[in-house]
């Protein structure tokens, strides 16, 4: 190298490292703009403990809310087709991650998740008929674009009224939908943690990132179960998320298949 490279090196040392510098920055903010990129174990664990122990509003729970049953789901109000296939594709999603036994209902099946698409107006005058909130909580529905209020005891959640505004754009009815139909099977909180995310009050995602998987995955793991006290399932969730990050990295989205999902399908 030349004398006059090295002085031009030594004059600008400091520009270079902060070129160098930046650029780190931005590749790392990009990956982690990226939907398929996978967190660390350490901040998904700190991602699911708020997600899944507290919600909207602010009140923190101090323990595990999910589903233990078949769920069954009425389209009501006035639900487009496109509509209706969206609902039927956030249900397969659903279906895989929970092993849950998820699906539209047919005409003579009783249901326990209603999904109304509706004006904003007739929000509360669907929460009213359904009989689902107090007086008190009017105001929290018409500041929402949609909403999502599950019902429960000690063995699980039971039933779900979700609510989805129609005079609104379509890709945020799409992602309010989703949102909600995912916040309604026990993970009821939104965050700014590890965006992109359908938990994410800034994001309006239509599909769930690497991430949002990986969360709704650990909730429906068998050894986390209705009614566990918060610190029991924290302690059991470390786990999960550990072996699912690992499982990934080696296997791909194949590792969140749930075991129920994969048992199902061979019968």
């Amino acid at each position: 190298m030349s004398r006059r490279s090295k002085s031009w090196i030594r004059e600008n040392f400091l520009y270079l490292l902060l070129a160098v510098g930046m650029g780190a920055i931005f590749m790392s903010l990009m990956d982690r703009a990226d939907p398929n990129f996978l967190s660390s174990s350490d901040a998904l664990e700190e991602k699911f403990e708020v997600i899944a122990f507290g919600n909207d509003y602010g009140r923190q729970s101090t323990v595990v809310h999910k589903w233990a049953r078949a769920i069954r789901i009425r389209l009501a109000g006035d639900p487009d087709a496109d509509l209706e296939d969206r609902v039927s594709l956030y249900v397969a999603w659903l279906r895989v991650l929970t092993g849950l036994d998820i699906a539209i209902a047919t005409a003579f099946e009783r249901t326990n998740v209603d999904i109304y698409f509706v004006p904003e107006i007739k929000f509360w005058p669907t929460i009213q008929r359904a009989g689902w909130t107090k007086e008190s909580d009017r105001h929290f529905v018409y500041q929402a674009h949609c909403f999502g209020l599950p019902r429960g005891n000690h063995s699980g959640t039971t039933s779900a009224l979700i609510g989805i505004r129609t005079d609104w754009k379509r890709p945020l009815i799409e992602s309010c939908l989703l949102e909600k139909l995912v916040q309604s099977l026990g993970l009821p909180a939104d965050t700014e943690l590890l965006r992109p995310s359908i938990f994410s009050r800034s994001d309006s995602p239509r599909e769930l990132s690497l991430n949002d998987k990986v969360l709704i995955r650990t909730l429906y793991d068998e050894r986390i179960t209705p009614g566990m006290a918060r610190a029991d399932a924290m302690r059991i969730a470390r786990k999960v998320i550990a072996e699912l990050v690992d499982d990934v990295k080696t296997d791909g989205e194949a590792a969140l298949i749930h075991p129920r999902h994969l048992a199902r399908g061979r019968r």
